[in-house]
């Protein structure tokens, strides 16, 4: 069975035996209608990290030969996946453009349809709560897309040492990157009518908290990147 992921999933030691598993999970899920059960448990948007995962290494299978994913013992290993990641930050920030050029696009065009002489001006922030609030995410496109050119540096660079194994170091750039959320250098932002603004402080307070929420998540991953760092040199020990 060959399925997304599927060169990812056989250098982590997945055999047959997963597609098997895989394949009677889906089906008991389907006949017994465990679907709403499952979802009633598990929330959706924990569902999206494992989404994303496969995102990144679709597009990491994109840049690298048939035998990269084989050649795991190689000394040179690809950092394909760290381009992938690095370059989600700064499409946010295109699909942010589009949006904000969009609206006075639309107030223009209903400005010559209206009896009224002066041009119809669309507010970007109750546009924007609307959309958050019909269940378009629009907010966590706009955090991801605050200082783009910040994060995709650091998330790069993170998951580089990471496929390098150099874990320290990796924790050190995800404890930078706790920093500048925290004051707002990334992540950070404010909506008015005209459009989207940075939104500085010690700690940076925005719609939604996402400095508070991306600097928190970033500590934690250093955390963590410091326990895998201890680890390894048990174990090279």
């Amino acid at each position: 069975c060959i399925y997304i992921g599927h060169s990812a999933f056989k250098s982590m030691g997945a055999t047959v035996e997963f597609s098997y598993l895989s394949a009677v999970s889906v089906l008991l899920l389907g006949i017994l209608n465990g679907t709403s059960a499952v979802m009633r448990v598990v929330p959706e948007v924990a569902g999206v990290g494992v989404l994303m995962w496969i995102g990144i290494v679709v597009t990491a299978q994109a840049f690298d030969r048939d035998d990269d994913y084989a050649q795991e013992s190689s000394a040179s290993k690809s950092h394909a996946a760290a381009v992938a990641i690095g370059l989600m930050p700064a499409l946010a920030a295109w699909c942010l453009q589009y949006l904000q050029a969009t609206l006075p696009a639309v107030g223009t065009v209903l400005s010559h349809g209206s009896a009224v002489e002066d041009q119809v001006h669309v507010p970007f922030d109750k546009v924007m709560q609307t959309l958050e609030g019909n269940g378009v995410y629009v907010y966590g496109l706009i955090s991801l897309s605050r200082g783009y050119l910040l994060s995709s540096i650091f998330l790069s660079s993170t998951l580089v040492e990471i496929i390098d194994r150099q874990f320290y170091k990796a924790a050190l750039w995800m404890l930078l990157a706790s920093a500048l959320s925290f004051v707002g250098a990334v992540h950070s932002f404010e909506l008015d009518a005209s459009g989207v603004s940075s939104s500085y402080g010690f700690p940076s307070r925005t719609v939604g908290e996402f400095p508070l929420k991306y600097a928190f998540a970033y500590g934690a991953a250093a955390l963590l990147l410091f326990v895998f760092e201890l680890r390894e040199s048990d174990t090279t020990a």
